[in-house]
């Protein structure tokens, strides 16, 4: 079986020889955080997508730390594109609302509203309704692709990727449960007040 589509998208966005590869590399901001090899692993071997979490909030400074890890460099030859913003609902000392990853308020809401609003845009499913918080993942396509040409929205999609694994296998070595989703776009942008295109969402919550 073959898929047209995909082959010529493939070939838009591939690199034809190195002269073309070197023009379009970055080169990696800075390390990437290392991590206790052996609680990395066992949260790797653990992590499987949970949809039913408790009810009780995350704490706060634990909540900074995954953000942390999920917004460090990631050592790739490509510059940074995505951004990522936060739907609070349940986490000690924090008003619910929509945060930025170093937890600013960027806009607050009613718990209940935020949690409707979030289930809604996340295709009508529970599990993002009920998380102690959402991370989206964000991208501006249009300016990606003119910076980077086809081939920026293949990294733009890696990178949410990567963040969003961060977010899911952090989420196991905090003791909690995390899933990600898939969404309405509109709806998300709605809910986050950005013009930006949702690439990823992954919900957390406590266990």
């Amino acid at each position: 079986m073959t898929f047209p589509v995909a082959g010529r998208a493939h070939a838009s966005s591939s690199l034809a020889d190195a002269d073309a590869v070197a023009a379009w590399r970055d080169p990696p901001p800075s390390d990437e955080p290392r991590l206790d090899r052996d609680a990395l692993a066992d949260a790797m071997r653990r992590r499987r997508s949970v949809r039913t979490y408790a009810s009780r909030p995350l704490p706060r400074d634990e909540l900074a730390e995954l953000l942390r890890w999920s917004e460090a460099p990631i050592p790739a030859d490509a510059p940074r594109v995505v951004r990522q913003l936060v739907t609070v609902a349940a986490v000690d000392g924090l008003e619910p609302g929509v945060y930025d990853t170093e937890l600013n308020l960027v806009a607050p809401h009613a718990e209940q509203d935020l949690r409707e609003a979030v289930g809604f845009a996340a295709m009508e499913q529970e599990h993002p309704r009920d998380a102690a918080v959402n991370v989206f993942q964000l991208g501006d396509v249009d300016a990606i692709v003119e910076r980077l040409g086809d081939r920026g929205y293949r990294w733009a999609q890696l990178e949410a990727g990567i963040r969003a694994g961060r977010l899911q296998i952090g989420a196991f070595m905090h003791g909690w449960g995390a899933a990600a989703s898939t969404f309405y776009d509109d709806e998300v942008r709605q809910l986050l007040g950005t013009h930006e295109s949702p690439l990823l969402m992954v919900a957390v919550g406590a266990r």
